[in-house]
């Protein structure tokens, strides 16, 4: 698996040493990769009750996002559907 760093990180840590400007002409003549930082978040469980049309109440579970807080309904994915955040298993 790849390493993503961030070249201004990198170069921070070079100051001062003797190689800073060869690690700085490097850095700028690599290509950028095409990443994205990934949100990472969990599915809050809400249990919901509402009355049947035959008069009897039924209990079930509502899921929402840690991170953006928004209802995904009764379905679990391992994406959020409105802030993308990966959700980690249970």
């Amino acid at each position: 698996m790849d390493n993503y760093f961030s070249s201004k990180d990198i170069l921070d840590k070079a100051i001062g040493t003797d190689a800073y400007f060869q690690i700085k002409s490097i850095l700028f003549s690599l290509k950028a990769a095409d990443v994205a930082e990934v949100k990472h978040g969990r599915w809050i469980t809400e249990i919901c009750e509402s009355i049947s049309k035959r008069n009897r109440l039924i209990e079930y579970k509502v899921y929402s996002c840690s991170v953006c807080g928004r209802s995904n309904g009764r379905v679990k994915k391992r994406y959020c559907p409105n802030c993308g955040a990966l959700m980690k298993e249970d």
